[in-house]
């Protein structure tokens, strides 16, 4: 009998997949529609300077995957809610894995799956905090990266007990 083996991430971009390549009702058409930057908080979130740790790790070959990665590190390092933070540091991680949709055209576009961790440490276990998965092209690639900052600051306030 033969065992198949998947690591973590590649199962639940699997997983995830299943959700993004489902025909679209109206209401998740609305949810793909990312706010723009211009509606993220202008102040930090208490009021006092203080940032959300985001610690962003990406899992892929492809280049669109690659790039989704760089620009939402951009967003998240830009943004006055959030800091870019360290290995070692309690954080929240966004494990963002991809892969090319078309294998034979890679340009064409990704499919990739986010999940959001809070994290202690680099050596603690990390507790799953939320996850969505999606697709991105060359024209919805700063669109998408918005979608994810957006979603971090949602997370970040939801969560922010665990900074406390």
């Amino acid at each position: 009998m033969k065992k198949l083996f998947c690591s973590g991430a590649a199962c639940l971009l699997l997983a995830l997949m299943g959700a993004v390549l489902l025909p679209q009702t109206g209401m998740a058409q609305e949810k793909q529609n990312p706010p723009p930057a211009s509606s993220l908080k202008e102040a930090a979130p208490d009021g006092q300077g203080r940032q959300w740790p985001v610690l962003v790790a990406f899992e892929g070959a492809d280049l669109l995957g690659q790039r989704l990665a760089l620009r939402l590190k951009e967003r998240l390092d830009a943004s006055p809610l959030f800091r870019l933070a360290r290995q070692d540091e309690k954080a929240v991680k966004v494990l963002l894995t991809s892969r090319t949709e078309i294998q034979e055209r890679p340009a064409f576009g990704s499919v990739y799956a986010a999940v959001w961790m809070y994290a202690e440490g680099k050596d603690v276990l990390a507790y799953f905090l939320d996850a969505q998965a999606g697709s991105v092209d060359e024209a919805r690639l700063d669109a998408e990266a918005d979608r994810l900052a957006a979603n971090a600051d949602k997370i970040a306030e939801r969560y922010a007990y665990l900074f406390e």
